[in-house]
């Protein structure tokens, strides 16, 4: 059976939430049906439920060498962030197409039409972070604390 968002289990805590998605080699294996297109996309996994998260979409996703986004889409009012994490590919943004790579960070604003293929010869894995366009977070350290304790690590 693939792995869904329904058949992986969160452990959760009290102030977070852990879920164990695979290696990359099982992400393929994960499967979502969009609901307007009615067919599975393989390799596709939304983590916000999982996470039970408000703010933010998270999904990590794989393509099989040749294989690309079947069509150009938008956002209402999200940003996307695509990370490259594993093999080549090109992106489109906005009437522009350029190569991508591990390494690579694309930022897609809302209206930016976008669409992304696999030009390599290994599969193209990468993360997608959705969030609001307009949502103001601090800068990179504002919003954390400091927290008495250690954390205990304990050797192997």
């Amino acid at each position: 059976m693939s792995p869904t968002s329904s058949t992986l289990e969160s452990r959760r805590f009290a102030e977070g939430i852990h879920v164990e998605t695979g290696s990359f080699e099982q992400w393929a294996e994960h499967s979502f049906e969009h609901p307007l297109l009615k067919t599975p996309a393989h390799g596709k996994l939304f983590l916000k439920d999982l996470l039970a998260v408000d703010g933010a979409e998270i999904s990590i996703n794989q393509f099989p060498p040749g294989w690309a986004m079947p069509f150009l889409h938008a956002h209402k009012r999200n940003d996307e962030i695509y990370v490259i994490l594993q093999g080549e590919g090109e992106f489109y943004l906005d009437g522009k197409i350029f190569p991508v790579k591990q390494g690579s960070v694309v930022l897609a604003r809302p209206n930016a039409s976008r669409s992304l293929r696999n030009r390599g010869d290994e599969w193209l894995t990468y993360l997608c972070l959705q969030v609001a366009s307009d949502s103001k977070i601090g800068g990179t350290t504002s919003d954390g604390k400091a927290v008495a304790g250690s954390p205990g690590w304990q050797e192997k």
